[in-house]
């Protein structure tokens, strides 16, 4: 999970990237439901949160392992 943390975090430092991940905020999320429908969930309550902060996301992106994992139940709770 480090080395996965780490990844996405090197997207920044890449020079080629840096100015355009310039305003990318990565968080990393330990909700207490890790199904990818807990993950789904955690993501809407973030993004209500910062809305109603007046502070929206363009965009809330969910990377996870899908190994033994039922990501139909987790798109369609869109």
């Amino acid at each position: 999970m480090k080395m996965k943390i780490k990844l996405f975090e090197s997207f920044k430092r890449d020079e080629k990237l840096k100015r355009q991940l310039s305003s990318v905020d990565i968080e990393v999320v330990h909700p207490k439901d890790h199904s990818p429908v807990g993950l789904v969930d955690e993501a809407k309550e973030k993004k209500k949160k910062a809305k109603r902060d007046r502070n929206p996301y363009d965009e809330v992106w969910i990377v996870l392992d899908k190994d033994g994992q039922n990501l139909e139940q987790a798109y369609t709770s869109r």
